[in-house]
């Protein structure tokens, strides 16, 4: 054999590395939890914080008092998201991204529908 490493070797060692001795942020192939860790890098710093707020706060999400409202409302009437999207005019995907928390809240005149609908006052958003 030459003295130059093939790619299986390389990958082997890079394997080896990672998984037996930690490298890249992983102690026995089990991630390190970084997020209170003073030795976490400027850029996994920046990284959570957009991670945790996607858009950078300048698009809120759905409260989590506003999805159970709207699950809890859907599901007394019997509906499946597919039947309140219907009769909403929407597509179902929307409603359960609300209901996940997801995406942007609904828009004013959204939330009144939603209200007029399933017949429920919903808390603050």
């Amino acid at each position: 054999m030459s003295g130059k490493p093939t790619g299986n070797m390389v990958n082997s060692q890079i394997w080896e590395s990672t998984v037996l001795h930690g490298v890249g942020g992983t102690s026995g192939g089990k991630p390190k939890n970084t997020k209170n860790s003073s030795f976490r890098t400027e850029e996994q710093r920046r990284f959570e914080e957009l991670s945790d707020n996607v858009d950078g706060g300048n698009n809120p999400t759905p409260t989590h008092d506003f999805k159970i409202s709207l699950q809890k409302a859907r599901n007394a009437k019997g509906w499946t998201q597919k039947d309140l999207a219907s009769k909403m005019g929407m597509k179902p995907v929307d409603i359960n991204s609300w209901e996940a928390g997801k995406g942007s809240p609904p828009t004013g005149e959204q939330r009144a529908k939603l209200q007029k609908i399933l017949g429920v006052k919903f808390p603050k958003m």
